[in-house]
């Protein structure tokens, strides 16, 4: 089984600070919204982000991640796949 499970991509920035457009692959944009880290695969493994901010954008999420505070930090993370942890995913029974 494996340890994290792709969660969303990273479509594109929003504004200037740092903001991310985020299509979310989970069940329901409430269940990413709820996450409070996630990951970006690296040539090395996996880094971990906190989540300072999720919230609902029509069937989209917009994204603010610890660490990721310019237009420029941003771009960088453009068209890049979000991990979670499969134990941070809240799962029915």
């Amino acid at each position: 089984m494996k340890k994290y499970i792709d969660t969303g991509k990273i479509l594109n920035t929003h504004g200037v600070r740092g903001d991310l457009k985020v299509d979310p692959w989970s069940d329901s944009v409430e269940v990413f919204c709820s996450l409070k880290r996630l990951y970006i695969q690296k040539k090395t493994g996996y880094e971990e982000y906190k989540v300072k901010k999720a919230s609902p954008f029509k069937e989209f999420v917009l994204l603010h991640l610890e660490g990721i505070e310019t237009f420029e930090d941003a771009n960088l993370l453009k068209n890049k796949l979000l991990y979670a942890l499969r134990e941070d995913i809240p799962m029915e029974e």
